[in-house]
């Protein structure tokens, strides 16, 4: 078939008024035996005529294999041209994207889930009315299928869900602590899925650029844990990994990287957390055998020598003159690393 032959059976299928599933499935065959070029305009053509016409019916339509071929494509197509997010928002896409995404099979909503980090990760403000859908009823739904999703080998699934949840972190704006952290903490099995939050965290490179938005989610759920002397989120071996990227990342990080300033403060809060200081954090297992401890046994702070020896050198005269904000910030941890000892002396 030639590509006029193929051009022409897309604007007869563009031109009808209804689409069913063999519609949009020869639809996007048609358009995938076009070079990449060629179908980019094609899609691009008549203001984004196709891809208003797609969401059009998906919007309209009952048929959840219809929705989600039609996401498929979207995606595809999508992480080529940007415009095509702003298409999302201009149909309002939410109101069907959000309801068909808990609906599906859970293997099948990761398509969903890719669309809405598209859409996150692309946008600082989404409309008003688009953040109203973004609702507690999102949020519960959110959690219950991270919670689906954290026994699976793939890691894929779950670290997809992270992605979506920071990537509602990042759009929320709200007066105090974001409706995300609340509904972590107000669900028992919530923190069973915190295990995977720093499993990506620990893959340094994470996508849609969504580092800061990953540990602002961290940093909050330590602070409301102090706030509200709560137990934390996250399990003890948890954060003791959590300590360790830091200790990695804060060595490795160029200078002038603010993702430097943003691990450093997360840092900070994990040592003003009481878990950070609680003997049950920094017992050896082998200590755990023993039944009482002598009176004059001091708490060996979990990787406190590490972590000092990075701050050390933060405040070396060569860096602190090239990155002044990373020593302001590792001179107010090592002022609270040595209260603690000096507490634990007394």
């Amino acid at each position: 078939m030639s590509e006029t032959d193929i051009i022409e059976t897309i604007n007869q299928l563009v031109s009808k008024e209804y689409l069913d599933i063999n519609d949009i499935n020869e639809l996007i065959d048609q358009i995938k035996q076009l070079n990449f070029d060629t179908a980019l305009n094609q899609i691009s053509n008549n203001n984004y005529h196709l891809i208003k016409l797609l969401c059009n019916e998906a919007k309209k339509s009952i048929d959840s294999n219809l929705v989600t071929e039609t996401i498929k494509f979207i995606n595809v197509i999508a992480n080529e041209d940007k415009n095509i997010v702003s298409i999302l928002i201009e149909m309002e896409s939410f109101n069907w994207i959000i309801p068909n995404c808990f609906i599906v099979e859970e293997t099948i909503s990761i398509n969903y889930l890719t669309t809405l980090n598209l859409i996150f990760s692309n946008f600082d403000n989404l409309p008003k009315k688009e953040l109203l859908k973004l609702d507690d009823s999102f949020l519960d739904s959110l959690i219950e299928l991270a919670l689906q999703f954290k026994d699976y080998y793939e890691t894929n699934f779950i670290h997809s869900l992270y992605y979506t949840m920071f990537g509602y972190q990042k759009n929320i704006i709200s007066d105090g602590y974001s409706p995300l952290i609340l509904k972590l903490y107000s669900i028992k099995e919530a923190p069973e899925i915190g295990p995977e939050m720093i499993s990506l965290l620990n893959r340094s490179n994470l996508e849609y650029n969504m580092l800061p938005q990953c540990l602002s989610l961290i940093n909050d759920l330590f602070t409301y844990s102090t706030e509200h002397r709560i137990p934390c989120f996250f399990f003890t071996l948890d954060i003791k990994v959590l300590i360790d990227i830091i200790i990695r990342e804060i060595n490795n990080l160029d200078e002038l990287d603010p993702s430097r300033w943003q691990f450093l403060e997360v840092l900070s809060t994990i040592i003003d957390h009481s878990e950070y200081s609680s003997p049950n954090f920094n017992n050896d297992s082998k200590d755990n055998n023993n039944n009482q401890k002598n009176d004059d046994e001091i708490i060996s702070f979990y990787k406190i020598d590490d972590i000092k020896n990075v701050l050390f050198i933060l405040n070396e005269d060569r860096n602190s003159e090239k990155d002044p904000q990373s020593s302001i910030l590792s001179k107010s941890i090592l002022k609270k690393l040595n209260k603690l000892q000096q507490h634990q002396k007394r």
